[in-house]
């Protein structure tokens, strides 16, 4: 944790701050500032020293790789961890889009067919099974599995052993027929797709062979200098690449010979892959490090961190996406100070970087003012205080107070946060710097009415960089009669749309069932209101006035839940729009005018009273119509995560490819809506508890929808969640 450093006289200041801007606060006692003065740290002695860091990467829960694959394509690859569980990447999107876990823990071999449906695990005590999100089959059991390939089809296996054994399996009929022997250990198989079926291997002498099963044949083809460690074919079979047992990485080009060595990328991986476009190589290590390289020159390019709660990829310079499960367990660390990756999140994150690495567009990487591992200002520390001598009354006006300390890169944007909600900034009172010494301090009074009950306070700034920094979390009861909240709902959608702008056929019935669950949810609200709004009645002067209305007319006890189902669109780089009925699509600029933007809609949440709310977007970006969807995605995922940590809203987004992944008809919804009617209906919540929360309902949305697109054989879909508030029940079964 960063330590916080206040002086003595910016306290003695400070009171006059808070006595300056408030009618009350002229009555407070000398002993409040005591008690402000009690509360920091003094760490002087460490202060120069925390000024810059130059932090290593740290990930909570990580377990070592034992297995990598992937398809022949290079659409997908698959990893295998230790403790038994294996992912599934979609290399082209750049993310994470199964996990499953293996019955037998000692995964020995991994392969993954060109859709990536399902992934075959081949473990140290020879069961070979057939492994998807929703089912589990023992295929049968081999002896000594060390490699594993599927062809074309996704119908057939084959199996190599540690004696050099290589078997061809039917998956269906689980029938087993042996090929041949290699004289060694078999590394890597791979199909062709030449009849036969043909095969291609690398056995752990250095010798790669073309095999034909017809005649049970083996032919050298090129080879490597032996003995091998680990390796891998690369997709279409044009390279192999190897690590020997002498440490040295060497790329093989199957057609010429020409072997290639490469600088130590791992000196000792328990796994390799060649992904993308063979260009790209994923190399697994004891560690639980899954190391992206660049498989021409053998330069690092990013990490990999797989744990039990999600997922996150890091770059050299600091870029990362991910999960935010996965997000939350990395960090920054140095001997002075942790910082967590989700604090670097204004600059430096960024959606789809995996796939643009992969495939080597490194120009369309968002620019970032540094690389963080070369050293980095650490973000200001923060500390909200609450007068104990202050009466604790709801419904009355509180004084409390935020500090802020530069820690050597600058204070800017300061939020307070009250009950996960962005505090507006017409509760500031006054702001006044401070300087002793070197050391620079900020202080902001702030007049808040507090709910009954218990109350939380957390402060966020930003450094120059944009890295936040982020107070303690603050609690405090109450004195009143607490109440239940009502429920406001405001569900858009729209189905109806004209010109450039393609029409929907399940945004409307999405809505109006989003609207019919919201309405039975009473229990734990006092009331359920709402509005309904539908194609026509869906226009922009509807939508906003409405949400106007209801965000002005909210109290602090109650819950805004947000749907909108339609199209959405990035126009430009700096929004991200909402198309409503009678969107004019004939330009940018119209539609621009004709949209509402996320900026819009973020205007007026943080008008509101209401400390809970809820922003559910099922918006289709048609590429189709509007322009490269992944460049979309990736600017819409960064927005609304920008919106949400700005301002305390949980945000659900759908983040599928265009109209056909948005709706599966056999459901009578889109897949996003579906499982959210489903988590509300009850099953998001935990095990045996009876409440669905806010941040359940993200954890159910992350898991299920992908999981349903790919029983449905469509597009894969996934959700993105931000959840940087507080939690807060939604629902109860």
């Amino acid at each position: 944790m960063i330590e916080k450093v206040f002086t003595r006289s910016a306290l003695v200041a400070l009171l006059f701050l808070i006595s300056s801007a408030s009618p009350s606060g002229a009555q407070m006692p000398n002993m409040i500032g005591e008690q402000i003065g009690r509360q920091v740290t003094t760490a002087a002695s460490n202060q120069a020293a925390a000024r810059i860091i130059k932090p290593s990467l740290r990930v909570k829960g990580q377990v070592g790789v034992v297995a990598l694959a992937a398809s022949a394509n290079g659409k997908f690859a698959a990893a295998g961890f230790a403790n038994g569980m294996v992912t599934i990447w979609d290399v082209e999107k750049g993310r994470e889009v199964v996990r499953v876990r293996s019955p037998a823990k000692s995964l020995s071999a991994l392969a993954v067919p060109n859709n990536g449906d399902f992934i075959l695990v081949g473990a140290q005590d020879g069961r070979f099974y057939r492994l998807s999100p929703d089912k589990e089959e023992l295929v049968g059991r081999f002896a000594g599995i060390s490699a594993l390939a599927v062809d074309q089809t996704g119908k057939s296996a084959a199996i190599g052993n540690t004696q050099g054994q290589v078997t061809l399996v039917t998956l269906a009929a689980k029938t087993a027929t042996p090929v041949l022997t290699l004289p060694a250990v078999v590394l890597g198989l791979s199909f062709t797709a030449d009849p036969g079926p043909q095969l291609v291997a690398v056995t752990g002498d250095g010798v790669i062979s073309s095999l034909a099963a017809a005649n049970a044949a083996a032919k050298r083809i090129a080879a490597l200098p032996g003995p091998l460690g680990v390796a891998a074919i690369g997709p279409a079979n044009k390279a192999a690449l190897a690590v020997g047992t002498d440490g040295m990485t060497r790329q093989v080009d199957i057609g010429s010979g020409r072997v290639t060595p490469l600088q130590a990328i791992d000196a000792a991986p328990l796994a390799l892959t060649l992904v993308g476009d063979g260009n790209a190589l994923l190399l697994g290590n004891k560690a639980g490090e899954i190391i992206v390289a660049d498989a021409q020159r053998g330069v690092r390019l990013a990490r990999l961190a797989t744990t039990d709660a999600g997922w996150a990829v890091i770059d050299y310079s600091g870029r990362f996406d991910g999960n935010s499960r996965g997000v939350d367990a990395v960090s920054w660390q140095a001997d002075v100070a942790t910082v967590d990756l989700a604090a670097f999140a204004k600059r430096y994150f960024e959606p789809g970087m995996l796939s643009n690495i992969l495939f080597g567009r490194m120009t369309e990487l968002v620019p970032v003012p540094g690389a963080v591992p070369e050293g980095v200002a650490l973000p200001p520390a923060m500390i909200v205080n609450l007068p104990k001598e202050l009466p604790k009354v709801a419904g009355k006006p509180y004084q409390l107070v935020v500090l802020a300390e530069n820690m050597g890169g600058g204070i800017d944007d300061i939020r307070l946060f009250h009950n996960g909600k962005l505090v507006d900034r017409g509760s500031l009172l006054q702001t006044q710097d401070f300087t002793e010494g070197k050391r620079q301090l900020r202080a902001l009074a702030y007049s808040i009415v507090p709910t009954a009950g218990l109350n939380t306070f957390r402060a966020t700034a930003l450094s120059n960089w944009g890295v936040q920094g982020v107070s303690e979390r603050v609690a405090a009861d109450f004195a009143g009669t607490a109440r239940p909240g009502r429920l406001n709902m405001l569900v858009v959608g729209v189905n109806k749309y004209g010109g450039r702008v393609p029409s929907l056929e399940l945004a409307v019935p999405d809505a109006s069932a989003i609207a019919s669950a919201l309405g039975t949810v009473n229990r734990g609200f006092s009331q359920v209101t709402g509005a309904t709004l539908l194609d026509e009645k869906a226009s922009k002067a509807s939508i906003l006035n409405t949400l106007k209305q209801m965000a002005l007319a909210s109290q602090p006890e109650d819950t805004l839940f947000l749907f909108f189902a339609g199209h959405g669109v990035s126009i430009d780089a700096e929004n991200w729009s909402f198309l409503p009925y009678g969107v004019d699509a004939s330009s940018m600029a119209a539609m621009r005018r004709t949209s509402i933007t996320a900026s819009e809609l973020e205007a007026l949440l943080v008008e509101a009273k209401a400390k809970r709310i809820v922003l559910a977007i099922d918006a289709c970006q048609s590429g189709a119509a509007f322009g490269a969807f992944a460049k979309q995605r990736n600017f819409y995922l960064r927005l609304l995560g920008d919106i949400s940590r700005t301002t305390g809203l949980i945000v659900y987004a759908a983040t599928q490819e265009g109209a056909d992944a948005l709706e599966i008809n056999q459901l009578g919804h889109g897949v996003f809506t579906y499982s959210l009617l489903k988590g509300l209906k009850g099953e998001a919540a935990p095990v045996k508890a009876r409440t669905v929360t806010a941040f359940a309902l993200a954890d159910y949305l992350e898991a299920s929808v992908p999981a349903l697109t790919q029983s449905y054989k469509q597009s894969r879909q996934d959700t993105a969640t931000f959840r940087l508030g507080v939690d807060f029940p939604l629902s109860a079964k």
